[in-house]
Formats: structure tokens, sequence, C-alpha cells
């Protein structure tokens, strides 16, 4: 099995703009992603996929000062982005990612990619449908099921958020959820940027917790959150959209 991992990103977010680029941990925070999954012993190959548009310049000329390929494509059908991404590594096996979500584990990734290796389903989930954090959330997919996905899926919101033709077609499609274990299951802490709120709270984890941000496991941040519960507090009103919901 050959993993490659492909990083959604784009700067227009209707809700924080420009939050992917926005400093977090002494870098951008699309570069904390990328620099954390480089961490992983199992992904080949990272990707970062954005839009055509102009104002994701800026992504594409970080990525290249760190040697990271770029797919581009349409600004609302990330799913087509996707697609296009896949010409970019001969990997069987796709990670998806999102550039909002800075304390990805590339420990957990590894975890599920030898759960997947094992299983072999279409299309796995690891996140808080399964107990984890929200902003852990990873989805693990065999690039065939994604090749499907991209030539059939017809809705507006399975084009946006890449998944949902698969996940919603248990019928058609073997899927795998990974639960939590219960030390690191609290699906109510949310460690995503999606508003200021969110931003506000990372930039506490990160001064909370201290070192190097790439070192950061997810017992860390679940340990600080739980004796720290002011902190996990500062973005917990934030609305999370539900997956039928377009426009980011």
């Amino acid at each position: 099995m050959k993993a490659a991992a492909i990083i959604q990103a784009r700067m227009t977010s209707s809700r924080l703009p420009g939050k992917v680029l926005m400093e977090l941990g002494n870098r951008p925070m699309l570069q904390l992603v990328i620099e954390r999954l480089q961490r992983s012993e199992t992904l080949s190959d990272i990707i970062v996929a954005t839009s055509a548009e102009e104002a994701d310049d800026l992504i594409v000329d970080l990525c290249a000062d760190l040697a990271i390929p770029v797919a581009r494509g349409s600004r609302d059908d990330v799913l087509s982005r996707f697609a296009g991404a896949l010409h970019l590594t001969g990997a069987d096996t796709i990670v998806r990612v999102t550039a909002d979500c800075p304390l990805i584990d590339s420990a957990l990734i590894d975890k599920a990619l030898g759960v997947f290796a094992t299983e072999r389903p279409d299309h796995l989930s690891c996140g808080s449908d399964g107990g984890y954090p929200r902003g852990i959330n990873a989805e693990i997919i065999a690039r065939a099921a994604l090749e499907i996905a991209a030539r059939e899926a017809a809705e507006p919101f399975e084009r946006e958020h890449v998944t949902p033709f698969l996940y919603t077609r248990p019928d058609r499609f073997r899927l795998v959820k990974m639960e939590a274990p219960q030390e690191l299951r609290r699906p109510d802490y949310r460690i995503t940027v999606d508003e200021p709120a969110d931003m506000a709270m990372m930039e506490a984890l990160l001064k909370g917790i201290g070192g190097d941000p790439l070192a950061i496991s997810l017992y860390d941040v679940v340990t600080f959150l739980d004796a720290h519960p002011e902190v996990a507090a500062m973005n917990g009103g934030v609305y999370q959209k539900h997956f039928t919901e377009t426009g980011r």
C-alpha cells in the first residue's frame, strides 16, 4: 500500500478569510499542517489541493518554498481538485486532510492507515464521529473509490465536501469508522479553525502546552484541555456546519 495525503486549502474562507496562512506555532498554519504530516512513518507523498483563484497564489508560493506539489482547480468543486491531485501521485490510498486542522496527529494517521491496510475498506473515518476531538479528523479513501466519486457525484455538497458520496452509500461502499479510546474520547473539543474564536483558542492551547508545536500529541491536547476547561470553552459556541451545507 502506498499512501498520499492531500490537504485542501484556500484563502477565501467566508468566516475567517486567509486563515490557512495565519501564523500559528511561529509559522503559517498550512505549514504547521504540512510539517506535522511529514512526521508520519507511512505517508509517501503530501500534496496541497487549492483553487485556481488569484488569492490562492500565496498558497502556491508557500508550497514552492516547502517543495510541496500543488494541484489547482475549482474553488467550490473540491472533489475535482482531489481528482486532479491524483495525477501527482501513484498512491493507491488517499488521506484527506484540511488545512484548518493544525494539530492533525501523524501518529493517529499512521494507526488509521494500519487499520485500512488490514481491513481494505473504501473509506475509513477517523474523527469526531468516532469520538475524537473535532480537528483531528482525517479520512482515508481507496483511490478507486475516490475516482468513482469524482465521476459520479452530482450534488453540490458532495462536490464541496469530497467524501459524502461514499459514506452516504453504505450499500455500495465498504465503510470503517475508528472509535477513539476512552482516554482520547473528547468529541466536544474543537481543535480546528473556522472562526476567530477558534484561532484564539488554538493560540492559547499552543502557548499553554509550550515546547515544539510539531511534537504536540493528541494526548497532550486532551490532557491540557481537561485541566484547563476555560481554554476549551473559548470556542465552544462556534457553529459546526452540517456536511450537507455548502459555502465555506
